[in-house]
């Protein structure tokens, strides 16, 4: 059995992690999410997320956020460089399932890898 934690060490805290991440950062679009991604020297990549409330209810938004960790944890194990990433919705969450934003972060991996 392996770790399904996801321990700050995995994760973007702080405001200004997120502002500079926006402002210095590439974005993928997939079909269901956003990333804004950038490389990193840090021994972990980072995940953070960003869902507002105009998307949906509440259970809604976390259920957004649990997919995306484990598609994160997932994909993310298979790439040896590290990211910071964030990911933010596209569509209306009611409208996204987890093999959405599954083949969306493995689109995206595998378009690194290329790169």
């Amino acid at each position: 059995m392996h770790d399904e934690t996801f321990p700050k060490s995995k994760r973007l805290l702080k405001k200004r992690d997120f502002s500079f991440l926006k402002k210095n950062s590439f974005c993928y679009f997939g079909r269901s999410i956003y990333i804004h991604w950038r490389p990193t020297h840090n021994p972990k990549s980072r995940l953070g997320i960003t869902v507002t409330k105009k998307y949906a209810k509440s259970h809604d938004r976390n259920l957004f956020k649990r997919y995306v960790r484990e598609a994160f944890r997932k994909t993310s194990s298979k790439f040896e460089k590290t990211f910071d990433l964030n990911v933010r919705p596209k569509v209306s969450i009611e409208e996204i399932s987890f093999d959405d934003i599954l083949s969306d972060f493995t689109a995206f991996f595998e378009k690194l890898q290329k790169a």
